[in-house]
């Protein structure tokens, strides 16, 4: 299968890659700078932004599925507004691009931080409200998350074959 996987070279997508690849997988490795985790690897790379709508379009053409693991974290804020650029309106041009280049199915990394945290005492899945609806002060890093899957259910509702995955802290 063509599988293309945003933040390749990121430490969750470098594993993802190299599972995909020893899987017998065809894989275009996006990623924004560093690509060195990628070397001696298999695969097509491609310097894309997920700010660049028309890059991922033509990134993603031609590919089956797409994983989205391109995110930024933060735990101070987000003054340069770049956490928002990244974990909503990157996932929009992610989605956007899927559909425009007839992707089969978007899998979308969000994190268990997109879910409101109480109540702790009992079971989380995906039946739990997101971060940004709960009353009171939310974290800028959990609304984002919260926010990039307010769009992508958006665009189910448009036709795209999405799945949302919410992984815990990953170190």
């Amino acid at each position: 299968m063509k599988v293309a996987v945003t933040g390749a070279s990121g430490h969750v997508g470098g594993n993802l890659v190299r599972s995909l690849l020893a899987e017998g997988h065809q894989v275009r490795a996006l990623h924004v700078s560093d690509s060195r985790p990628l070397d001696g690897l298999a695969l097509e790379k491609a310097q894309v932004k997920v700010s660049d709508p028309a890059a991922l379009a033509q990134a993603f053409e031609g590919q089956e599925v797409v994983f989205h693991l391109a995110g930024k974290i933060t735990v101070v804020g987000d003054p340069d507004g770049s956490v928002q650029r990244t974990n909503v309106d990157g996932v929009r041009n992610v989605c956007e691009a899927c559909l425009k280049a007839g992707v089969r199915r978007l899998v979308h990394f969000s994190s268990i931080h997109a879910f409101q945290h109480d109540p702790w005492d009992r079971p989380l899945d995906e039946t739990r409200p997101l971060a940004d609806e709960a009353p009171g002060p939310c974290l800028t890093y959990d609304r984002s998350k919260a926010g990039g899957e307010h769009v992508v259910r958006e665009f189910l509702k448009q036709g795209l074959d999405a799945v949302i995955v919410n992984p815990t802290a990953i170190l």
